[in-house]
């Protein structure tokens, strides 16, 4: 069929990906009258839309920013003067009544003048059940199909590769030969590209001088900005608008970052006077996360993209064709279930993951897929290939080379790989003979790491500093050094903080554990906390509840205890000096005198005796160097040094092989 014809006065379905090839269309042939939509934006025509007046609506009544997401999800897909069987659904109506009463839902009232008299056509999806099923209520309503950029059944092979360097390797100098060609960079598209590759690529594209568009895997709230207003805003007893005006004062320096728009429309759309402050930094916080920073990208770039879809025309190269990346599976939410999802017509995540499979199919008989392939291992990761390798009768093609060169830093760096793997491991390759009349002679470079001293002069030195110097002198370096910090706390580390606050605590007079809880949680709440850490720390109560009544229980055998938490110890050598922070000491005893020191761990770290030698398992050695120096203990004899995990009910069990101790009575 002309495609002209197809086109004019018609409505075209088609993936996102696509849309760039419709808009060149359009600049050639200005006459022809079309839209473009997508299946999200066609579904969005079907149901309710909603924004953060809707959100801030659902926080005021308590719930969180992630409940409320989630609900929103569900409440704008349902239907005025409608009943429901599922249970859920029904407690939720009057909810829905509620926001569309109020005007947070609302719709696209007439759909069917929309699609009047147009032509509906389908393009570059291979599965157009669920878009049928949003179309049936149109009335006329007929799909045509256009198949010009699918090939006869082509036959793919699936390259295999090691790893993912040799991947990359091979893809980048396909990339060059295709540049040399002349072909257009913003047609090649490299598809199928987890977040974990991101690093990788911009390592190749300094290396081959490819213009890669890669996304940017950082989340907006880790930008320091973003940090900066966040700490600001957290750091006030109250927030109001004066203050969200200093907080865009304070970094309006960034204005020109692609990304700072969406930080500031953040700030204040999520914001409500009636909301505490608590509640805003919260949702602000779980809202920045979410998004991601957002790249400047000049045109005639090559996209780099975690969708299998590529443009018409376009050269498509898929990297990760693995179980998990081909096909994506869709998974319930855990609040909007597939029952409900089915009486509320809408795709159900089995249906969505059918979806999926057949649009990938479908594109794999188009002319743009170029090459198919899979690393097997990148880091830690071990990828499986695809069980559509079984359907597709893919051959395999296991590390395939290309003999020629672009790069002449790649070709120093492969000869030298390749004259090691032979004079080490007896391996040859014919590769070393060709590689050689291209590259020059390269003065020979130790890349093995050369460590830093640190110097004396009026040093202080804690045993986790000591600890990271052993492990890894350039984490050391970053850390101490240069003072660069984590972006953020952890769980494990916020979990930690929770258990040290409240043992700290419980020998205070009027000390109640349940609501000592609740006063350390609301401190590291105050900070500014997602719903899921929340959670976390909530369930941790009994944990360390747990450790609290072991610690009553043990310490009632003790002859006159006295304590003392959270407090230092230091011992000076030199011009310089040892420190350590103590969680807790007992010193006991009638006549003579003893004394236990304990630090408390919620993670998995015990005391090895024989690792001392090597430098490490360090923490009660220093600490017993310490003590045995400080006035604290001049009279007292040590009875034990413990590390105590929080997380092992048996921490104070008397069986002491099941708590870790560097000696005891």
């Amino acid at each position: 069929m002309n495609r002209k014809r197809l086109y004019d006065n018609s409505i075209i379905f088609a993936p996102e990906e696509q849309k760039s090839f419709f808009l060149s269309y359009r600049n050639e042939y200005p006459d022809v009258d079309f839209k473009v939509l997508t299946l999200e934006e066609t579904e969005k025509l079907f149901f309710y839309s909603y924004d953060d007046r809707a959100l801030v609506y659902l926080l005021k009544k308590g719930y969180s920013y992630d409940y409320s997401t989630k609900l929103l999800r569900i409440l704008s897909k349902m239907k005025p003067h409608h009943s429901y069987l599922d249970p859920f659904l029904q407690k939720q109506k009057p909810l829905f009544d509620e926001l569309l009463s109020k005007g947070l839902l609302y719709n696209f009232s007439c759909p069917e003048e929309f699609f009047n008299g147009r032509n509906l056509v389908v393009s570059g999806y291979g599965s157009t059940a669920y878009l049928s099923s949003l179309l049936k209520n149109l009335p006329n309503i007929a799909l045509s199909f256009d198949d010009d950029f699918v090939g006869d059944d082509k036959k793919h092979c699936l390259l295999t590769f090691e790893d993912l360097h040799d991947e990359l390797h091979y893809i980048c100098l396909k990339i060059m030969d295709l540049l040399e060609k002349g072909v257009d960079p913003s047609l090649i598209y490299l598809c199928m590209c987890p977040a974990s590759f991101y690093d990788e690529l911009e390592i190749f594209k300094e290396i081959y001088n490819i213009p890669f568009a890669i996304p940017s895997s950082l989340s907006l709230f880790n930008l320091p900005y973003v940090k900066k207003a966040y700490e600001f805003l957290s750091n006030l007893d109250s927030i109001d608008l004066d203050d969200l005006n200093k907080a865009i004062e304070l970094t309006k320096e960034y204005q020109d970052s692609p990304s700072y728009n969406d930080f500031a429309s953040s700030l204040f759309s999520l914001f409500d006077e009636n909301l505490s402050k608590n509640t805003y930094l919260s949702a602000l916080k779980a809202r920045l996360k979410e998004k991601k920073r957002k790249n400047t990208y000049r045109s005639g770039t090559v996209k780099v993209t975690s969708s299998f879809f590529a443009p018409k025309s376009s050269y498509a190269f898929y990297l990760c064709f693995s179980s998990k990346d081909a096909y994506k599976t869709s998974k319930e939410d855990g609040l909007f279930l597939d029952n409900m999802k089915k009486e509320l017509g809408v795709e159900t995540s089995l249906e969505e993951g059918k979806r999926n499979k057949e649009d990938l199919l479908y594109m794999l008989k188009t002319d743009s897929v170029k090459d198919i392939c899979i690393p097997f291992y990148f880091l830690d990761t071990v990828f499986y290939i695809s069980p559509l390798k079984e359907e597709l009768d893919l051959k395999i093609i296991n590390n395939p080379t290309l003999n020629y060169e672009y790069s002449s830093f790649y070709a120093c760096f492969e000869l030298e790989a390749l004259k090691e793997k032979k004079s080490k491991y007896l391996i040859d390759s014919p590769r070393i003979s060709s590689l050689s009349k291209i590259v020059n002679e390269k003065e020979k470079y130790n890349h093995g790491y050369k460590h830093f001293i640190v110097k004396n002069g009026n040093k202080t030195f804690s045993y986790s500093s000591l600890n990271e110097y052993i492990k890894c002198p350039f984490a050391y370096y970053c850390d101490k050094i240069l003072k660069l910090s984590n972006f953020e706390e952890t769980n494990a580390i916020l979990y930690g903080n929770l258990a040290h606050g409240i043992l700290s605590r419980m020998y205070e007079p009027s000390f109640d554990f349940s609501v000592t809880f609740k006063e350390e949680l609301g401190k590291i709440k105050e900070k500014g906390i997602s719903s899921s850490t929340e959670l976390i720390l909530n369930l941790a109560y009994p944990y360390i509840e747990k450790t609290y009544e072991s610690i009553l229980d043990y310490e009632t055998s003790l002859v006159s205890p006295s304590f003392k938490t959270e407090f230092s110890l230091t011992k000076n050598y030199d011009h310089n000096c040892l420190y350590g922070r103590v969680d807790k000491s007992i010193i006991f005893g009638d006549k003579d005198k003893y004394y236990f020191i304990i630090d408390y761990k919620t993670g998995s770290s015990n005391f090895v005796k024989e690792n001392v030698q090597y430098g490490l398992s360090l923490q009660l050695p220093i600490y017993y160097i310490l003590a045995s120096s400080s006035p604290l203990f001049k009279n007292a004899k040590p009875a034990g040094l413990f590390i105590a995990s929080i997380k092992d009910e048996s921490t104070f069990d008397k069986d002491e092989s099941k708590t870790s101790f560097l000696f005891s009575l």
